[in-house]
């Protein structure tokens, strides 16, 4: 180095001055490093910690721009640096290609009658992971609760994974039945057809990595994968993917749920980088995580398939307690009017007209029904036109009035649209087969955080507490309600009528 360029004495270049040995000597002993640099930016002395944070020794960095080990941010730490003190931090790239985020605190001293620069740093690149980490886990907590499907959520937990980790990929099948199928749930990083050709893997008998740890419910760390893979002949469904990919270590974690083995997360590391007890203690946490989204899934689908059972049952008894009637009664006017089309014309049309307002009163609950069973205009005109058009067929088919007062479109996901018009038909058809009442009310509205729906009668009423006894279409109510993880409240007193209130938070946005 130039001893042009050197604004204090060459001996500061060493740990030998004394005000600036007393100094390091006090902090050795810490995780924290001090680093002291002259009006340059150059390293002029650091303590031992400080060494260890820039994975370097001493020698190395003595006269060195500090400015050359930080990433992206040199102009304005060489801003922050002119100041007489501050407070910030970076990322700087140690030997090896290490990337570490270090917040500093500087202040400039006068040290044998020279500025320099007085730096504590401390290392935040574990607490930054542990921070990223927590947020990984936090949005997939959001992502549970709101999900439009179970693929959707996995996808978007392995990306964060991913990205938060330093992996190259992950996967997440589920495994089940004998023989054995290989449905994958969850994916990121990986080459295309790799997650189908592996289920070809475990379909041919092969044992890979993944189904060791579910038969086996255990973590399964598998070293030295690609190149053994790459000469077994009985991964060849797989050898060609194989040949475009660098990962060397795979994490297989079993997705336990009550002591039965769902599926396994897979994590494929890159040759540099070896799982740690911490990574592995957080890739374990995801997948009892994960674990709990694939039952709360399929707890989702049998709840759905018990309440299209439901459903179809209601139908049925609808059919048959009007259309079936009304069937019936055709056909014993129309043979009533073949019988006297001849001998007594006016008894044949009398039975003729009894057939015409037959039809057409079965024509009305053919579409009423229709509609039920698929409200097509929900998807293609929305919500409020749905609710209009079903109110409008409970008026003509039962003669009760029904008055709406309706929001404009809420901006909500199909599925929530779905429960507020599945509870709004079931609630209109308890009214007119139970409350008697001669007036409803129903109200929609969207706040800032949510949809309410209310649906006000001034029928026979019931009473609440009785868990709902004799009222199978509450039950169903509350399910729905459930499902869309809102609030349901039922008010209603003999005599006095009923007013049921539905609030259905507004899901979180997914970016």
């Amino acid at each position: 180095m130039a001893n042009s360029d050197t604004l204090l004495p060459q001996s500061l270049f060493h740990s030998n001055n004394a005000k600036l040995t007393a100094i390091l000597t006090l902090l050795d002993a810490s995780s924290n490093g001090l680093i002291v640099l002259d009006t340059k930016r150059r390293f002029l002395s650091l303590n031992q910690a400080a060494c260890n944070i820039f994975n370097a020794s001493a020698e190395t960095l003595l006269g060195q721009d500090m400015l050359t080990l930080v990433m992206g941010k040199e102009h304005e730490i060489a801003s922050y640096l002119v100041m007489p003190s501050g407070h910030w931090s970076c990322l700087v790239v140690c030997p090896g290609e290490e990337e570490r985020e270090i917040e500093c605190t500087h202040t400039t001293e006068i040290v044998d009658g020279q500025p320099c620069i007085m730096i504590l740093v401390r290392d935040v690149t574990e607490t930054q992971r542990l921070l990223q980490k927590t947020e990984v886990l936090t949005q997939f907590a959001a992502t549970m609760t709101y999900a439009t499907s179970l693929e959707g959520t996995l996808d978007a937990l392995s990306r964060s994974v991913v990205k938060t980790t330093g992996l190259m990929a992950c996967l997440i099948p589920l495994i089940s039945g004998n023989p054995l199928q290989f449905r994958v749930v969850g994916s990121y990083g990986l080459p295309d057809g790799y997650a189908a050709s592996l289920g070809q893997l475990v379909q041919m008998g092969t044992h890979p990595p993944t189904l060791q740890a579910f038969r086996e419910r255990r973590t399964i760390v598998a070293r030295g994968i690609r190149e053994r893979n790459l000469a077994d002949p009985s991964y060849a469904p797989v050898h060609e993917q194989l040949q475009h990919v660098a990962w060397d270590t795979v994490v297989c974690i079993p997705l336990i749920y009550r002591g039965a083995s769902l599926g396994v997360f897979t994590a494929y590391y890159p040759p540099d980088m070896e799982p740690t007890k911490g990574e592995l203690v957080f890739l374990s946490t995801i997948a009892d995580q994960a674990a709990i989204a694939v039952k709360n899934a399929q707890l989702l689908l049998e709840a759905q398939d018990k309440a299209a059972l439901v459903e179809r049952q209601r139908l049925a008894r609808e059919l048959h307690d009007s259309v079936s009637q009304a069937l019936y009664g055709i056909v014993l006017g129309v043979q009533s009017a073949r019988t006297f089309i001849e001998t007594d014309k006016e008894h044949a049309i009398k039975s003729i007209d009894y057939v015409l307002s037959l039809a057409k009163a079965c024509h009305t609950e053919m579409r009423a029904l229709i509609f039920a069973l698929r409200p097509e205009s929900l998807e293609t005109e929305g919500l409020v036109a749905a609710i209009t058009k079903h109110a409008a067929a409970v008026c003509e088919r039962y003669e009760v009035p029904v008055e709406v007062s309706l929001c404009e479109e809420p901006n909500i996901p199909l599925a929530i649209k779905e429960i507020l018009y599945r509870i709004t038909q079931e609630a209109l058809h308890n009214i007119v087969k139970h409350a008697h009442a001669r007036h409803v009310c129903l109200l929609l509205q969207q706040k800032s955080d949510g949809v309410v729906l209310e649906i006000q009668d001034d029928g026979v009423g019931f009473d609440p507490t009785s868990n709902f006894h004799g009222h199978l279409g509450l039950h169903s109510m509350r399910e729905r309600v459930n499902q869309g993880q809102g609030k349901l409240e039922i008010h209603s007193t003999l005599g006095g009528g009923t007013c049921i209130r539905v609030y259905l938070p507004t899901p979180i946005q997914q970016v």
